[in-house]
């Protein structure tokens, strides 16, 4: 009984990671609530975890008790808790052994980034500023392009670009997007999502859930700012974005078009 219970605590589990994303992407109502799919998104694979674990947990439990009494019992029942065990335990441990070469490769990647962050930041000190609670610095390029970062209270780099061209008020818009996505923890959404594509290669559900997260952590945020400046400001502002030009064009004018519509 116990194995039994076990093996649908995995075929949930196994559903929930690799067919809720699918389910869920279906429609255009993700779009106009992001805030109620993420949070959908991720309850159903945080539930999907609980489950694998708590499966391979019991598996691991009916195997040591059934060690324990089989001389009492019989040996059939605790032979197939056993070899449930010894299963659930080689599943457990070629998984974290996978998922764990693929974490090193993100903290390795994340390290980079930390590194090249701060050569810029280095590069901009004599221009930095603090403004709207952010570190900001300022990098001489006519290339288009803002990143946040994590440290402290939050920095972020932007070209000189996008400050010359934007007004002051879309400025201020683009710092409070970028404010948005740090305390909301995008970061970390967009980690678990490329964890779980690179984990999981060849299906299509984790890969929609990466696709589909990046997209949906913009909406929230650019929603969050369009609260306090103003959709139409928000919109304005995408719009500027794109006329700079760059590889996004398309998916900040549908963003744009999506706050006021």
């Amino acid at each position: 009984m116990t194995l039994i219970v076990c093996l649908v605590l995995l075929g949930v589990a196994l559903g929930a990671m690799l067919l809720a994303p699918v389910v869920l992407e279906r429609g255009t109502w993700r779009v106009h609530h992001p805030e109620l799919c993420l949070a959908l998104w991720y309850l159903v694979f945080g539930s999907g975890v609980a489950a694998a674990v708590v499966g391979v947990g019991m598996a691991v439990v009916a195997g040591i008790r059934a060690r324990m009494t089989g001389e009492a019992e019989g040996w059939l029942s605790p032979v197939v808790d056993q070899l449930g065990a010894w299963g659930g335990l080689a599943v457990a441990g070629a998984v974290g052994s996978f998922v764990g070469a693929h974490v090193v490769g993100m903290v390795v990647a994340e390290r980079r980034l930390r590194t090249d962050f701060s050569r810029l930041a280095a590069g901009a000190r004599e221009r930095a500023a603090r403004l709207d609670g952010l570190v900001v610095h300022v990098v001489q390029s006519q290339e288009p392009f803002v990143c946040a970062l994590r440290r402290g209270r939050g920095e972020v780099i932007v070209s000189s670009r996008i400050v010359e061209q934007l007004t002051p008020q879309q400025f201020a818009a683009v710092l409070g997007h970028e404010r948005a996505h740090l305390r909301s923890f995008h970061d970390v959404a967009l980690r678990i999502a490329r964890l779980n594509a690179a984990c999981l290669p060849g299906w299509r559900g984790p890969v929609a859930m990466e696709r589909a997260t990046g997209l949906l952590t913009e909406l929230i945020a650019d929603r969050a700012v369009a609260r306090r400046f103003g959709a139409q400001v928000v919109a304005d502002t995408l719009g500027a974005l794109a006329e700079l030009g760059g590889p996004e064009r398309a998916t900040l004018r549908l963003r744009a078009r999506l706050l006021i519509t």
